[in-house]
């Protein structure tokens, strides 16, 4: 028969066992991480850089401030290093991973830069949202959208214009081009129509959703290589009411 007594010192044996095991587990434990923090095993000697495309590998570590060495596990400041990249207008987003045991992969969203609108002497780039990237003196190789009154210009920002619901038509018509296969190197806003320009003296007019829809099923794709093959280069070519059997006509008059 178990006494009182007795059943009180496997109960302090038990508790005495238990503390003892803990303490072994949290000095293991915090041995584990002290070595993690100095090992240089654990010291970074890499950054990887995906998602970019606007900028390399060298400048998203420069803009950064990416530095080798520290651990990577505490020496590294990733808030810090996000901070800096969402500065730059390009950079939509910034997410990190641990590459153990010596790299850091840096993944980047940029903004896809679109078009541009003409600005006394120079151009100013915008992504696919409307949203002010850069100013260069030097023509891009995007769209140029035309016969918008800019209204509020502030770099990181959406641009406004006077013609808000036009520039919103305006961006998906550039979205629509982008994904299929076609490029207009001016888009010119009217009242009562808009213009593509595939060459200087080479237009797509209509509206903009009837634009859209050609595009989407390459009637205009295939309209402007015929014409190309067969040398034309100047004229119009027109997008009536879809509803109607004959959409698109070519007439060699501006």
């Amino acid at each position: 028969m178990v006494t009182g007594k007795e059943e009180r010192e496997k109960l302090r044996r038990r508790r005495k066992i238990r503390f003892w095991s803990f303490l072994i587990l949290f000095v293991m434990l915090a041995g584990g991480i002290i070595f993690c923090i100095r090992a240089p095993y654990f010291a970074v000697k890499e950054y990887r850089v995906n998602g970019n495309s606007y900028y390399t590998d060298e400048e998203i570590a420069i803009m950064g401030n990416c530095i080798k060495g520290p651990n990577i596990f505490v020496g590294v400041d990733y808030k810090e290093i996000r901070k800096r990249l969402l500065k730059d207008t390009y950079i939509r987003d910034v997410s990190f991973k641990r590459a153990l045991p010596d790299a850091v992969e840096i993944t980047v969203k940029e903004r896809n830069q679109v078009a541009c609108f003409r600005y006394s002497s120079s151009y100013l780039v915008i992504d696919d949202e409307g949203m002010y990237l850069r100013k260069t003196g030097v023509v891009p190789k995007l769209t140029i959208l035309d016969g918008f009154t800019l209204s509020k210009i502030t770099l990181g920002e959406n641009i406004e214009v006077e013609e808000s619901v036009q520039l919103n038509q305006a961006l998906g018509v550039l979205k629509t081009m982008e994904e299929n296969d076609m490029f207009f190197y001016m888009i010119r806003y009217s009242e009562a129509e808009m213009k593509a320009y595939v060459l200087e003296n080479l237009v797509v007019v209509g509206s903009p959703s009837d634009i859209i829809k050609k595009l989407k099923d390459k009637s205009i794709q295939a309209t402007v290589s015929k014409l190309l093959n067969q040398g034309i280069e100047y004229g119009s070519i027109i997008i009536t009411d879809t509803n109607v059997s004959d959409e698109i006509i070519f007439t060699p008059v501006i």
